[in-house]
């Protein structure tokens, strides 16, 4: 098994939906796109390539509900960069750990999806 493998203890979700990143380095925020989701993180899909490396602290919000145009901060969860990835056309897919486990993360998200 790879360490890949051994770092993923909950069971990840195929989900896509738009969320936004904060990337408190440059204070700037940036649309994405959920690629998967877990109960200890995330991983998106960025349009383009950010400098943003393994170990960088970042912040994620995903809508609460379908059609969401707004996503207060106080619902952007803390996590750290764990693995990045520049696909073809200049993407940058990012595995974000989050600092805090989310209770239930999967329901919700996969209610957005539907």
């Amino acid at each position: 098994m790879s360490k890949l493998h051994e770092r993923r203890r909950d069971p990840r979700h195929t989900v896509m939906v738009p969320c936004k990143l904060y990337d408190p380095r440059s204070r700037k925020y940036t649309r994405a796109l959920t690629c998967n989701i877990s109960a200890g993180g995330i991983m998106i899909d960025l349009p383009y390539d950010r400098d943003l490396k393994p170990g960088d602290r970042i912040m994620v919000g995903v809508p609460s509900s379908p059609g969401e145009a707004v996503i207060a901060q106080a619902d952007m969860r803390a996590g750290t960069v764990r693995s990045r990835l520049c696909a073809v056309g200049l993407d940058t897919v990012l595995g974000i750990e989050f600092d805090e486990r989310l209770a239930e993360p999967v329901e919700s998200t996969l209610r957005l999806a539907a």
